[in-house]
């Protein structure tokens, strides 16, 4: 059975906790909610049961406080080939644990994450297959990164796994494996 979750300011409340069972999901939404904080998505069993699709990709703008735990993104089903899965603008204390990002394909920056001026800390997590121009899997400034999984990613600029400019990224326990770039593979 496939689920789609829509935009819809109604469902986005402060504390608003979304859970998807196993199976198949489609998620398309933007966000501008700055009167809105701690909204999560989690999946329920682990990361590899609960398998979310995006037309758009998930576009925050203007959030404290975003959480995704325990699913799969597939991202080589995504339509729109310009956009991340996940754009943030101005979000703060974003946290991303226990999900895969699988397969994606772009020309631009940071095919999963892409974000100029917001937060991540991103834990157990497996980014893999995925290609870009600016950082395969992540285009962020600030980045917590702990026991992730970064594997087979490409750019065909700089930062195979990740680019950061004028960054601040903390790494602890992650494993880096055959991610590629014209200058610094990871």
């Amino acid at each position: 059975m496939n689920r789609y979750l829509q935009n819809s300011s109604s469902y986005f409340t402060t504390g608003s906790t979304f859970l998807f069972l196993p199976g198949n999901h489609s998620l398309n939404i933007s966000l501008n909610l700055a009167a809105v904080s701690n909204i999560s998505f989690r999946g329920s069993g682990n990361g590899y049961t609960t398998v979310i699709t995006c037309t758009d990709g998930i576009i925050l703008e203007n959030i404290t406080g975003f959480n995704i735990q325990a699913l799969t993104f597939m991202i080589y089903l995504i339509q729109q080939e310009e956009k991340p899965v996940i754009a943030c603008v101005s979000c703060h204390d974003v946290m991303i644990t226990d999900t895969l990002f699988q397969g994606g394909r772009q020309d631009s920056f940071g095919r999963v994450i892409n974000s100029a001026d917001s937060d991540f800390t991103i834990i157990n997590c497996t980014f893999e297959g995925n290609t870009d121009s600016y950082g395969g899997a992540i285009f962020a400034p600030v980045l917590n990164l702990m026991g992730n999984l970064f594997n087979r990613n490409t750019a065909t600029g700089d930062g195979g796994a990740i680019h950061g400019t004028m960054s601040n990224i903390s790494l602890y326990g992650n494993n880096f494996t055959r991610n590629r770039a014209n200058s610094g593979s990871t």
